[in-house]
């Protein structure tokens, strides 16, 4: 039988690599502020009432989107 936590430290630092470089390329911040951007386009059009569904689903995902990465980016401040 294989011991779980074991297995997790194995994967565990190919996780960190893959965060690692893709912070390389762009800061979460900089994803953010791009992110935040594109919502701020949709939400100030001059007709709100254009505004369908399928784009307040994108919007909710677009800012859990941001909340993920400015978490994923401390987590690894945390461990590096």
């Amino acid at each position: 039988m294989i011991n779980t936590s074991q297995t997790d430290n194995r994967t565990l630092p190919d996780h960190l690599t893959i965060l690692k470089e893709f912070f390389q390329t762009d800061k979460a911040s900089e994803i953010i502020a791009s992110l935040n951007q594109n919502i701020e386009s949709i939400l100030f059009t001059e007709n709100l009432n254009s505004i369908t569904p399928e784009m307040r689903v994108n919007i909710t995902n677009q800012l859990r989107v941001a909340t993920l990465l400015s978490k994923l980016e401390g987590c690894l401040k945390e461990v590096s």
